[in-house]
């Protein structure tokens, strides 16, 4: 059962962060960080705003909505809002059994974490869209993007990842995944899983390594150091032998801008570490990123791209 106290801070956190003006997001992932209460509630609260509150809005009396220049939080102004997504959270396990499956995504550059009921904790990367299903929290499915898992372990139930043509079986355990277009890795960085159970069951343990593309047979598997799965978690990718595609790709999830890399340089591999910090100008960032790979960094009419010297 969700905190009442909780769900009251939540439900303004959703409302708050509709307008740049009065959005935080440092302050917000410090509250989320104080107690599991605070991640839960929020979590139940967004999605109710998503699937519910736009129909309740729409029969409830008029609300008068400010301008956005409006920098001070009054949060009287939104309470017709807040007591319609009051009424759609305390309606919500009514409607996890009648919509079982939803989706949550973020954006380039907005990390979120996700804590379930059975107390394994979902972070998912920028850039990044999962599916879950209210009337069994032990399945996801990664549609693209990446995301750490956090398996609180449970043999006779046990969490089940989905992610193109893969099948993860948590075997009590944390993970990472990273899914794409047709490619999907996975790394273990505590305890095991269990590849593909009803197909070719390959048990991957702490610093093992799969990467499978959609159509092949065979996975690839390697070893990687255990220390260094999901350091988008802190702002440190690393690489063993990745293509600049790849490189490119986790870049735009972390930095929150699209970059690209020319045709004729994609598959060029880099080893190495990057150390990003999350507050750090994308120009900077890219700057300092450019000269270990050896590249160049030109504004494109979206983001950037990386291109030969």
């Amino acid at each position: 059962m969700l905190n009442p106290n909780a769900t009251t801070e939540a439900i303004n956190w959703v409302i708050r962060l509709r307008d740049p003006a009065t959005a935080d997001w440092d302050e917000l992932i410090y509250w989320l960080e104080v107690s599991p209460d605070n991640a839960a509630a929020y979590n139940a609260a967004t999605l109710a705003d998503a699937d519910i509150a736009e129909a309740l809005v729409s029969t409830a009396p008029p609300v008068t909505l400010y301008a956005a220049n409006d920098n001070f939080w009054r949060p009287w102004r939104y309470a017709g809002i807040a007591a319609a997504l009051l009424i759609a959270v305390a309606a919500y396990p009514l409607y996890n059994f009648l919509t079982p499956a939803y989706a949550i995504e973020t954006g380039l550059g907005q990390p979120r974490e996700i804590a379930l009921d059975d107390g394994s904790v979902i972070a998912l990367n920028g850039g990044t869209r999962i599916t879950l299903d209210k009337r069994n929290p032990r399945i996801a499915t990664l549609d693209y993007g990446e995301a750490q898992f956090t398996v609180k372990h449970n043999a006779a139930k046990p969490f089940v990842v989905k992610a193109g043509g893969s099948v993860f079986q948590d075997v009590g355990t944390v993970f990472n995944v990273r899914r794409d277009n047709r490619d999907t890795e996975l790394a273990v960085s505590e305890g095991s899983v269990l590849f593909n159970p009803s197909m070719q069951a390959v048990l991957l343990k702490t610093g093992h390594r799969l990467t499978a593309k959609d159509g092949d047979a065979k996975p690839a598997l390697s070893i990687v150091d255990p220390a260094i799965i999901g350091g988008w978690r802190s702002g440190r990718l690393s690489y063993d032998a990745a293509p600049l595609s790849r490189v490119a790709s986790d870049l735009s999830r972390f930095i929150g801008t699209q970059i690209s890399v020319a045709p004729n340089i994609a598959n060029r591999r880099f080893t190495g570490s990057i150390a990003v910090g999350k507050k750090d100008a994308d120009r900077d960032a890219l700057n300092r990123v450019s000269v270990l790979m050896g590249v160049r960094v030109a504004p494109t009419a979206g983001g950037w791209q990386l291109t030969a010297l």
